[in-house]
Protein backbone atom coordinates (compact mmCIF):
# COMPACT_ATOMS: atom_id res chain seq x y z
CA UNK A 1 0.00 0.00 0.00
CA UNK A 2 3.22 2.41 0.92
CA UNK A 3 4.29 1.79 -2.86
CA UNK A 4 1.22 2.68 -4.37
CA UNK A 5 0.54 5.67 -2.34
CA UNK A 6 4.59 7.03 -2.97
CA UNK A 7 4.02 6.25 -6.72
CA UNK A 8 1.09 8.08 -6.38
CA UNK A 9 2.76 11.75 -4.91
CA UNK A 10 5.30 11.12 -7.52
CA UNK A 11 3.24 10.77 -9.91
CA UNK A 12 0.56 13.74 -8.89
CA UNK A 13 3.35 16.18 -8.00
CA UNK A 14 5.58 15.10 -10.98
CA UNK A 15 3.31 17.07 -13.76
CA UNK A 16 3.10 20.57 -11.72
CA UNK A 17 6.37 21.88 -12.35
CA UNK A 18 5.93 25.24 -10.15
CA UNK A 19 7.98 27.73 -11.66
CA UNK A 20 10.01 29.65 -9.14
CA UNK A 21 10.45 33.63 -9.75
CA UNK A 22 14.11 34.54 -11.19
CA UNK A 23 15.72 37.41 -10.43
CA UNK A 24 15.29 38.76 -14.17
CA UNK A 25 11.30 37.97 -13.93
CA UNK A 26 11.27 40.16 -10.92
CA UNK A 27 13.25 43.05 -12.63
CA UNK A 28 10.58 42.72 -15.44
CA UNK A 29 7.35 42.93 -13.51
CA UNK A 30 8.80 46.18 -11.64
CA UNK A 31 9.50 47.78 -14.90
CA UNK A 32 6.34 46.74 -16.32
CA UNK A 33 4.09 48.10 -12.70
CA UNK A 34 6.18 51.14 -13.06
CA UNK A 35 5.25 52.40 -16.95
CA UNK A 36 1.33 51.50 -15.78
CA UNK A 37 2.11 53.74 -13.09
CA UNK A 38 3.00 56.68 -15.06
CA UNK A 39 0.57 55.59 -17.38
CA UNK A 40 -2.44 55.77 -15.05
CA UNK A 41 -0.83 58.77 -13.77
CA UNK A 42 -1.17 60.71 -17.43
CA UNK A 43 -3.90 60.04 -17.91
CA UNK A 44 -5.50 61.06 -15.04
CA UNK A 45 -3.72 64.61 -14.89
CA UNK A 46 -5.64 64.75 -18.72
CA UNK A 47 -8.55 63.68 -17.02
CA UNK A 48 -8.03 66.69 -14.98
CA UNK A 49 -7.56 69.20 -17.55
CA UNK A 50 -9.95 67.57 -20.08
CA UNK A 51 -12.07 68.12 -17.02
CA UNK A 52 -10.88 72.31 -16.65
CA UNK A 53 -8.71 71.46 -13.45
CA UNK A 54 -4.83 72.50 -13.33
CA UNK A 55 -4.99 74.55 -16.67
CA UNK A 56 -3.09 77.57 -15.25
CA UNK A 57 0.64 75.17 -15.78
CA UNK A 58 -0.49 73.92 -19.08
CA UNK A 59 2.02 75.38 -22.52
CA UNK A 60 0.48 76.92 -25.11
CA UNK A 61 1.14 73.83 -27.27
CA UNK A 62 -0.79 72.10 -24.56
CA UNK A 63 -3.47 73.75 -24.32
CA UNK A 64 -3.97 73.87 -28.00
CA UNK A 65 -4.12 70.64 -28.24
CA UNK A 66 -6.44 70.34 -25.34
CA UNK A 67 -8.49 72.79 -27.35
CA UNK A 68 -8.33 69.72 -30.44
CA UNK A 69 -9.04 66.93 -28.25
CA UNK A 70 -12.28 69.00 -26.79
CA UNK A 71 -13.46 69.86 -30.34
CA UNK A 72 -13.06 65.90 -31.86
CA UNK A 73 -14.88 65.11 -28.54
CA UNK A 74 -17.41 67.76 -29.42
CA UNK A 75 -18.28 66.97 -32.90
CA UNK A 76 -18.49 63.02 -31.66
CA UNK A 77 -21.18 63.94 -29.26
CA UNK A 78 -23.32 66.69 -31.41
CA UNK A 79 -22.86 63.61 -34.32
CA UNK A 80 -24.30 61.02 -31.62
CA UNK A 81 -26.76 63.34 -30.61
CA UNK A 82 -28.66 63.67 -34.21
CA UNK A 83 -28.15 60.38 -34.98
CA UNK A 84 -30.27 59.49 -32.43
CA UNK A 85 -32.85 62.32 -32.81
CA UNK A 86 -33.27 61.13 -36.61
CA UNK A 87 -33.92 57.58 -34.87
CA UNK A 88 -36.30 58.68 -32.73
CA UNK A 89 -38.00 61.19 -35.22
CA UNK A 90 -38.18 58.25 -37.40
CA UNK A 91 -39.96 55.85 -34.73
CA UNK A 92 -42.06 58.61 -34.28
CA UNK A 93 -42.82 58.79 -37.53
CA UNK A 94 -43.31 55.06 -37.95
CA UNK A 95 -45.85 55.00 -35.07
CA UNK A 96 -47.87 57.80 -35.96
CA UNK A 97 -48.37 56.21 -39.38
CA UNK A 98 -49.97 53.44 -37.31
CA UNK A 99 -52.22 55.30 -35.44
CA UNK A 100 -53.59 56.97 -38.36
CA UNK A 101 -54.29 53.90 -39.91
CA UNK A 102 -55.54 51.98 -36.68
CA UNK A 103 -57.79 55.71 -36.34
CA UNK A 104 -58.94 55.08 -40.01
CA UNK A 105 -59.91 51.02 -38.79
CA UNK A 106 -61.76 51.97 -35.99
CA UNK A 107 -63.34 54.72 -37.36
CA UNK A 108 -64.82 52.82 -40.19
CA UNK A 109 -65.84 50.36 -37.89
CA UNK A 110 -67.96 52.71 -35.66
CA UNK A 111 -69.67 53.94 -39.01
CA UNK A 112 -70.36 50.05 -40.13
CA UNK A 113 -72.04 49.61 -36.55
CA UNK A 114 -74.10 53.57 -37.02
CA UNK A 115 -75.36 52.05 -40.15
CA UNK A 116 -76.43 49.14 -39.09
CA UNK A 117 -77.90 50.68 -36.08
CA UNK A 118 -79.45 53.09 -38.47
CA UNK A 119 -81.22 50.01 -40.24
CA UNK A 120 -82.21 48.51 -37.36
CA UNK A 121 -84.15 51.83 -36.17
CA UNK A 122 -86.14 52.35 -39.40
CA UNK A 123 -86.99 48.58 -39.84
CA UNK A 124 -88.24 48.84 -36.19
CA UNK A 125 -89.95 52.00 -36.74
CA UNK A 126 -91.41 50.46 -40.05
CA UNK A 127 -92.63 47.24 -38.49
CA UNK A 128 -94.69 49.55 -36.28
CA UNK A 129 -96.32 51.88 -38.33
CA UNK A 130 -99.40 50.61 -39.46
CA UNK A 131 -99.72 49.55 -43.08
CA UNK A 132 -101.10 51.92 -45.76
CA UNK A 133 -103.65 49.69 -47.12
CA UNK A 134 -105.57 49.31 -43.69
CA UNK A 135 -108.00 52.03 -42.84
CA UNK A 136 -107.27 53.33 -39.56
CA UNK A 137 -109.72 51.70 -37.08
CA UNK A 138 -112.77 54.74 -35.97
CA UNK A 139 -113.18 55.67 -32.78
CA UNK A 140 -116.74 54.30 -31.54
CA UNK A 141 -119.21 57.27 -31.07
CA UNK A 142 -122.03 57.55 -28.41
CA UNK A 143 -124.52 54.94 -28.15
CA UNK A 144 -127.42 56.33 -29.37
CA UNK A 145 -130.45 55.78 -27.01
CA UNK A 146 -133.60 55.86 -29.06
CA UNK A 147 -133.17 51.94 -31.11
CA UNK A 148 -134.04 49.34 -28.42
CA UNK A 149 -131.58 46.68 -27.48
CA UNK A 150 -132.88 43.00 -26.83
CA UNK A 151 -131.15 41.96 -23.86
CA UNK A 152 -132.69 38.07 -23.90
CA UNK A 153 -135.92 36.63 -22.60
CA UNK A 154 -136.47 39.11 -20.02
CA UNK A 155 -139.83 40.44 -19.59
CA UNK A 156 -141.22 44.20 -18.12
CA UNK A 157 -143.54 46.61 -18.55
CA UNK A 158 -142.45 49.55 -21.12
CA UNK A 159 -143.68 53.15 -20.67
CA UNK A 160 -147.51 51.79 -21.36
CA UNK A 161 -147.51 49.42 -18.98
CA UNK A 162 -147.62 46.61 -21.29
CA UNK A 163 -145.50 43.26 -21.08
CA UNK A 164 -143.05 43.38 -23.65
CA UNK A 165 -141.62 40.00 -25.09
CA UNK A 166 -138.92 40.01 -23.58
CA UNK A 167 -136.65 42.38 -24.54
CA UNK A 168 -135.03 44.86 -22.78
CA UNK A 169 -136.06 48.70 -24.19
CA UNK A 170 -133.62 51.77 -23.38
CA UNK A 171 -134.95 54.99 -23.28
CA UNK A 172 -133.65 58.21 -22.74
CA UNK A 173 -134.08 59.81 -19.68
CA UNK A 174 -132.87 62.77 -17.72
CA UNK A 175 -130.68 60.97 -15.00
CA UNK A 176 -127.21 60.96 -13.50
CA UNK A 177 -126.49 57.53 -14.83
CA UNK A 178 -123.99 57.68 -18.12
CA UNK A 179 -125.34 57.61 -21.72
CA UNK A 180 -123.77 54.12 -22.36
CA UNK A 181 -124.94 52.68 -19.18
CA UNK A 182 -128.62 50.76 -19.69
CA UNK A 183 -131.79 51.95 -18.31
CA UNK A 184 -135.12 49.92 -17.40
CA UNK A 185 -137.93 51.91 -17.91
CA UNK A 186 -141.52 50.75 -16.90
CA UNK A 187 -140.80 49.72 -13.33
Amino acid sequence: MESILDRYERCSFAGQNIPTPSLDSQGECSTECSKLLRMIDAMQRSLRHLKGEEVDALSIRELQGLEVQLDTSLKRIRSRKNQLMVESITQLQKKEKELKELKKQLTKKVDQREDIETQNLSQGLASLETPPCEPPHPLPGPISPNPPLPLGNISHRNEVGEADGGTLIIRPTNTTLPHWMPRVTGE
